[in-house]
């Protein structure tokens, strides 16, 4: 089957046989599929999340995990959103967005505070990556920790109610 040349979506030639015409219906429906959900994700998250106390990568905590889709070459960017963080002051909080391919690829890690005053839960935080992301079926992961001292808190609620957190969440376009 030929491919058209903008968006290669599959298309029976007219030589192909007419017996295989259901295959090539299903083909086409799964390449178009593909190209509108190709990048899209979203997670999040409804409770706080413990930090590690002087944590790594390695022992990081995970706060959210996207859903595994198989992408094409090309950019992504992921953004992730909490409302706040609680840590003892003097004390960093550190994100990471990892891809998670058959070798994990750290992207790079966010310092999400420099605390030298109790970095409380009023202050929340957006970051964002951008990726030049191979083919493959992979998902993304959000993970944070502390620098040094006793940990922290990540803060997320269910929201809806008065007094409640809103959801963290991470977001692949």
């Amino acid at each position: 089957m030929p491919n058209t040349p903008k968006f290669a979506f599959p298309y029976p030639a007219a030589t192909d046989p007419v017996a295989s015409g259901a295959a090539n219906i299903q083909a086409l429906a799964e390449a178009v599929e593909a190209a509108l959900t190709n990048g899209l994700d979203f997670a999040k998250l409804t409770a706080s999340v413990a930090l590690p106390a002087s944590g790594t990568e390695a022992t990081a905590a995970t706060i959210l995990t996207g859903t595994v889709r198989t992408y094409t070459a090309g950019r992504r960017i992921i953004e992730f959103w909490c409302p706040g963080f609680t840590v003892p002051s003097a004390v960093d909080v550190r994100l990471v967005v990892i891809r998670n391919t058959a070798t994990p690829v750290p992207l790079g890690n966010v310092q999400a505070s420099a605390g030298t005053t109790n970095f409380g839960a009023t202050a929340n935080r957006f970051s964002w990556l951008d990726d030049a992301a191979p083919a493959g079926a992979y998902n993304y992961i959000v993970k944070a920790w502390t620098s040094s001292g006793t940990g922290g808190t990540l803060l997320a609620g269910a929201g809806g109610a008065a007094g409640g957190w809103a959801p963290a969440w991470m977001r692949v376009t």
